[in-house]
């Protein structure tokens, strides 16, 4: 109960504060929201008011505080002052936004706290300008950095009707510079730092503008590298545990204006991300760390890759009253991870051959990949009163390859041995056709509707063999194999209902549906364990009441909402139970039902040219509504990472030091609170713990567009608990004694970076 009352408390507060000032704030009836005017305070100009940022969430542009959606755009400014580089720094810009990460290669946004589970789409969508990377089975393309960035568009709550299956949380837009038609130009910038007093990192970006034709085509080039060593130690050893990371990001846009009508631009994208292995510590189920809070002890490497290459074709052209858009883009996207796992897999099974532990891996001999082809084609309306409109179709093909080989490491008496493997191929195709409308009911009334239909048929095989699976299906030859097919379909409908009673206020009411397809069973014989052939779709309701706001004249900007989702047949990873004679075997499953009730509130405010502060809050209550003992998981039980209370604070001041000097500083302050983190019997008693996060960056702004700060992240050394996996765990600590004499490892806790302290110089030209 005391949860529920924390939840009205704070949405009630929300909706006062914006509402208090209502007449003092009132100015001329009529229309949506304009644009504020241009302001360059918060990214260093100085007219003291809150920038506008035009965004395209609704598939036109837009000044965002028009937009009827619980939206955060970030600009470029905000996102070079906060030191904001990759997509968990995102956190601490938006309300709402959480990233299971599970790696240096593989981050999973979240929103609302709708997390993906362990389905294969994931539930927030995540697009780089029109390539939609979270359609796809895999989530390539969040290791891409942050650089040459417009700004970023965080859309809260289902986005089922525009942006399809695999949104039904929200979806985050990273929207890159367009190349400059008739200028040239660029920049540089070179960034290096101390990670906790143990290692090193070095980040350099740069791009580049060159105008081909005079406002006809213009090439634009961004890359980026970036490393940063080993800062995990291994007791064991003396010496880190060889985790470095690397990465390696490209871009090329090409952009041709034949016609004033028509509208070319050609995209390309490369990433690549390596590491040696994951920055996990060893913790104890006390939740303590084992050896030291940055030890941990590994008998069998762990490196993971991911490589992720993508193009897009954005053709536009404009008829009269109507812009005909067409997107074409492709996906390739590898991923290759390995697991230490000695201390479970590594002990058990050779102690049915009465052998002592060996060192253990499972992992894929192959690279995971996934290859998609989607092309989406929507019209658009140019006018927009009294009745603005979008419709469109859409066509994902996606071929997905699952590899996974458990081995003991070469040289060791069962090395030869082969334990479980398996390989899995789908070849899944989404077909959508999407319309959405508001109309004006009055100048200060609107009503909007859009739907969308998707039918998702796919086509699975998979094979599995070794020890794990009896004797019966010892060795390729022998394999136990499957086939399936299944078809998810869906209706997503989205209903809203805005006031805007003055150019400053805007209030809308929304009920949307989001929905996930579903997909195939890797197969499992069924004399060693039954588990559903198929993970089958799940699907949510919203329901919203938004507030946006702007106050005196510009300087404040106070948005809030408070929503309900009804989350209903949910996939989630779940595992077979083990038996005498056969181990545990994870499968795609799906739980009953959650509820989530939440309140978010973003404030920004200018109080001069030279101050100015943002604030951000959420509260998620999400929890399990109905018993699923299959999977584990106890109504009332709260979902695996999701934090109940988040929020932070920024602050930014500017001073001119001269004519040609300015002196910048920038503080943030991001809380998360403690999370649950599964829903198996290893981790009953274990939930992360709360966790703050200060940054801090100083500088002056020189002469030729030359900017040189010092930094610090995560100023008070805190270890945020980002992820936590049971795999690797010791039956009892006389099974592993010969690893671990003095007790057994329980698990493994992925951490954030440390304490990181540096330099940044950067150059435009």
């Amino acid at each position: 109960m005391a949860d529920h009352r924390h939840c009205g408390l704070f949405a009630g507060a929300a909706f006062a504060a914006v509402m208090a000032g209502y007449p003092a704030a009132a100015q001329a009836v009529g229309g949506p929201a304009k644009p504020a005017a241009p302001s360059e305070a918060s990214n260093g100009g100085q007219s003291g008011q809150i920038s506008e940022i035009v965004v395209t969430a609704q598939k036109r542009s837009e000044a965002v505080q028009s937009v009827p959606l619980a939206i955060s755009a970030v600009s470029a400014a905000t996102l070079e002052r906060t030191g904001t580089h990759s997509f968990e720094d995102l956190a601490k810009l938006a309300p709402s936004v959480t990233f299971v990460t599970y790696g240096p290669t593989d981050d999973l946004p979240a929103i609302r706290g709708v997390v993906s589970g362990g389905g294969w789409s994931a539930t927030t969508g995540f697009y780089v300008d029109e390539v939609p990377f979270a359609q796809t089975f895999t989530s390539g393309g969040t290791d891409l950095g942050f650089f040459d960035v417009n700004h970023v568009e965080v859309l809260r709550g289902p986005q089922g009707t525009l942006y399809g299956a695999g949104s039904m949380g929200g979806a985050v837009r990273v929207i890159t510079n367009d190349p400059d038609l008739n200028n040239f130009g660029g920049n540089i910038e070179l960034t290096g730092g101390s990670v906790a007093g143990r290692t090193g990192e070095f980040d350099a970006t740069g791009a580049i503008n060159i105008p081909l034709v005079q406002d006809r085509l213009a090439l634009r080039l961004a890359a980026n590298y970036t490393t940063i060593g080993d800062y995990i130690y291994d007791p064991t050893q003396g010496r880190n545990t060889g985790g470095d990371v690397t990465k390696e990001d490209f871009r090329a846009k090409l952009k041709w204006t034949p016609t004033p009508e028509l509208s070319v631009t050609l995209t390309g994208l490369y990433g690549k991300t390596s590491a040696g292995g994951a920055n996990t510590v060893d913790y104890l189920p006390n939740n303590t760390p084992q050896y030291g809070n940055l030890d941990q002890v590994t008998y069998a490497p762990q490196p993971q890759y991911a490589e992720t290459t993508a193009g897009n074709l954005l053709l536009s052209y404009h008829f009269p009253g109507v812009t005909l858009t067409s997107s074409t883009s492709y996906i390739n996207a590898t991923t290759l991870v390995d697991y230490d796992d000695t201390l479970s897999l590594g002990t058990e099974i050779p102690a049915a051959f009465h052998l002592p532990p060996e060192a253990y891996q499972f992992g894929a001999p192959n690279p995971n990949q996934s290859v998609s082809y989607i092309e989406e084609v929507r019209l658009v309306s140019d006018s927009t009163h009294p009745f603005k409109w979008v419709a469109g179709g859409y066509i994902d093909h996606d071929d997905l390859n699952l590899f996974r080989i458990d081995r003991f490491m070469p040289g060791q008496a069962l090395s030869a041995l082969s334990t479980l493997s398996y390989i899995a191929t789908t070849q899944r195709t989404i077909y959508s056709v999407f319309a959405e409308g508001t109309y004006d009911l009055t100048d200060q009334w609107h009503l909007t509707a859009g739907a969308r239909y998707t039918s998702v048929p796919d086509e699975s095989f998979s094979e599995v063999y070794g020890v794990a699976f009896g004797a019966a299906h010892l060795t390729p030859a022998t394999a136990a194999s499957a086939t399936g097919r299944a078809t998810s379909t869906d209706f997503s409908p989205k209903f809203e209902l805005t006031f805007t009673p003055d150019h400053d206020m805007l209030f809308y009411a929304e009920a949307a549906r989001g929905f996930r397809p579903g997909v195939a069973n890797v197969a499992i014989p069924a004399t060693i364990a039954v588990v559903p052939p198929e993970q089958t779709p799940d699907h949510l309701w919203d329901y919203e009441l938004g507030a946006k706001t702007q106050w005196f004249g510009g300087h404040l900007v106070a948005d809030a909402d408070i929503y309900y989702i009804d989350w209903t047949n949910i996939q989630i990873s779940a595992a077979t139970a083990p038996t005498a004679t056969t181990i545990t075997f994870p499968y795609l499953g799906n739980a009953g039902a959650a509820t989530i009730k939440g309140a978010e509130l973003e404030l920004q405010a200018v109080i001069n040219p030279e101050w100015s502060f943002g604030l951000s809050g959420a509260y998620t209550d999400a929890r399990f509504s109905e018993n699923t003992p299959a999977v584990g998981v106890t109504k009332g039980e709260r979902i695996s990472y999701v934090p109940e209370w988040s929020g932070s604070v920024t602050a930014d001041y500017r001073h001119p030091l001269s004519d040609s000097i300015t002196f910048f500083a920038h503080a943030d302050v991001k809380y998360s609170g403690d999370t649950t983190i599964g829903y198996a019997a290893i981790y009953q008693g274990f939930d992360t713990k709360p966790w703050t996060d200060v940054g801090a960056n100083i500088g002056v702004e020189l002469p030729g567009d030359t900017r040189l700060s010092v930094f610090v992240h995560n100023l008070t050394d805190t270890r945020a608990q980002l992820w936590v996996t049971g795999a690797n765990v010791c039956a009892s600590v006389s099974a592993c004694a010969s690893y671990n004499p003095v007790q057994a490892k329980q698990l493994s806790v992925l951490i954030n970076q440390p304490r990181t302290v540096g330099v940044t110089v950067s150059k435009k030209f």
